[in-house]
């Protein structure tokens, strides 16, 4: 079953997420008003912790041309018009994945 974004309630169907809440389990608002975004994730001592970015590998053998190629594909499935893909939307993609995947060595000083 493929399920587009157009077909889910969220902020920018605001028509459709007058009646309630977009997600089945999520809440109207939080105890301060706040209605909290999708996959937000509680950072207090109790709650899980962001598994990523990951530490930044000197090489790491899985970050491959192959996995940017997946990714690109699966873009694709989503309906994404990734057959106009540029070669600088191809690196943007790239450096996206990167930077979602490895902290900067900037940002693991400043997390220290």
């Amino acid at each position: 079953m493929t399920v587009r974004l157009s077909d889910v309630p969220g902020p920018a169907h605001s028509a459709k997420n007058a009646a309630g809440p977009g997600l089945p389990n999520q809440t109207r608002s939080d105890s301060k008003g706040r209605n909290p975004m999708v996959g937000e994730h509680d950072t207090g001592d109790t709650g899980p912790r962001p598994v990523f970015p990951l530490p930044q590998p000197e090489n790491d053998p899985r970050f491959t041309i192959g996995l940017l190629l997946d990714v690109r594909d699966v873009l694709a499935r989503h309906g994404y018009p990734m057959d106009r893909a540029t070669s600088w939307d191809v690196v943007e993609l790239r450096q996206a994945l990167f930077r979602f995947l490895y902290a900067s060595s900037e940002a693991e000083g400043d997390r220290q």
